[in-house]
C-alpha cells in the first residue's frame, strides 16, 4: 500500500473483492480509479470500484441491470496462459476415457457425471472415466457423496479418483473426451486448457460454456444436470469419432482466436486507455480523509 502512495499509479486493477474497500478507499484519496475484476456475477462491493472487468457478457448484462452504467464494464474474458501445437487424434483408447477435473462443489456436477456413467455402464457400453481433484474442506461432503455413488452404481472398475494435479499435460494427454458437467459455471478455464490440448469437449450449458462456444461446432452441449442428456451426448460422441476429430479441431481453432494472452492483453489495454485518456467519466468523489499513520 505504501508503495501506491509513492508510485501514484495512473490506474489500480483490484483481483479480489476482499480487498476492494481498501483500494477503493485509497483510490479516492489519490484520484485514482480503481478497477474490480470480477470473476463470477455475485453483485456484492461491485459499487466499490469506478470501472469492472467482466469474465462474461452475461456477467455485465447482471451487473447493468443491478445499476451499473454500461459504459463502465468492460468484458474481459480469461485466458489460457500457453500455446501448444494442435495434436491430432487418430483413435480413442480401448475402452475410451472420459476426463473430468475440478474441486468437488456440488454446483460443478460430479454427480450427474457419475450417474450419467452408470447409464452407459447399465447399456453395455465400454469407457473408463479420471476425474482429477482433491476435496476441500469445505467439501468433503461432496467428496464422500461422490465415493459412495461411484460404488453404488457398481462403477469401481471404471471411474478413478486420480486425486491432485500436479502436471495438466499428463491428465489431458492420457483422455480422450473432456467432460465439463457444471450444474453453475460462470466461465470454466479448464474447457480452454482443453481446447488448448486438443480435446473434443462435452460440456452443460451453463451460462459461462454457453457463452464460449456460442453455437459454434465446437462441443457438444447438454442440459445442465440433466443426467440422461448427458448420457446421450457422451453415447454420441462415443460413437462419432469422427465428429470429436472435428470438434476437438474447432475447439483448439477458437482457443487460439479468442483465448489466448495475445488476444487479451490487446482488450485491457484498450481499456485502460479508454479510461486513462478519459475517454469514460468515472464517479469521483472529493472526500476529506485523514491519512492512516506510518511508522517511518
Amino acid at each position: 500500500i505504501r508503495k501506491i502512495f509513492l508510485i501514484k499509479p495512473d490506474i489500480i486493477i483490484v483481483q479480489s473483492r476482499k480487498v476492494i474497500s481498501l483500494f477503493s478507499f485509497i483510490g479516492k484519496i489519490l484520484k485514482i480509479p480503481v478497477i474490480l475484476v470480477c470473476h463470477n456475477p455475485k453483485t456484492s462491493l461491485i459499487n466499490k470500484a469506478d470501472y469492472l472487468f467482466s469474465i462474461t457478457q452475461n456477467q455485465k448484462d447482471i451487473f447493468v441491470k443491478n445499476g451499473v452504467s454500461e459504459n463502465k464494464i468492460f468484458v474481459v474474458p480469461n485466458i489460457v496462459p500457453f500455446k501448444l501445437p494442435f495434436k491430432e487424434i487418430n483413435s480413442f483408447s480401448k475402452p475410451p476415457i472420459f476426463g473430468i477435473i475440478g474441486r468437488f462443489d456440488p454446483v460443478k456436477g460430479f454427480s450427474t457425471f457419475i450417474q450419467a456413467c452408470s447409464k452407459l455402464n447399465n447399456k453395455g457400453i465400454d469407457f473408463s472415466a479420471k476425474i482429477g481433484g482433491t476435496p476441500q474442506r469445505q467439501y468433503i461432503a461432496e467428496y464422500k457423496k461422490i465415493k459412495y455413488l461411484i460404488n453404488y452404481y457398481r462403477l469401481q472398475d471404471k471411474v478413478e479418483l486420480i486425486g491432485w494435479i500436479d502436471k495438466k499435460n499428463n491428465f489431458y494427454d492420457n483422455i480422450d473426451i473432456f467432460i465439463l458437467p457444471s450444474r453453475e459455471e460462470p466461465f470454466g478455464l479448464v474447457l480452454l486448457e482443453a481446447m488448448m490440448y486438443s480435446k473434443p469437449i462435452i460440456s452443460s450449458n451453463a451460462s459461462g460454456p454457453s457463452e464460449i462456444f456460442n453455437n459454434q461446432d465446437s462441443a457438444l452441449m447438454f442440459d445442465a444436470g440433466n443426467t440422461e442428456d448427458l448420457a446421450e451426448k457422451m453415447e454420441e460422441m462415443l460413437n462419432n469419432f469422427e465428429m470429436a476429430k472435428k470438434m476437438a479441431k474447432n475447439g483448439y481453432n477458437l482457443v487460439n482466436s479468442k483465448y489466448i494472452l495475445d488476444r487479451i492483453a490487446i482488450q485491457i489495454d484498450n481499456a485502460i486507455i479508454k479510461i486513462k485518456n478519459g475517454e469514460i467519466k468515472w464517479n469521483y468523489q472529493k472526500q476529506k480523509v485523514k491519512l492512516p499513520l506510518t511508522k517511518n
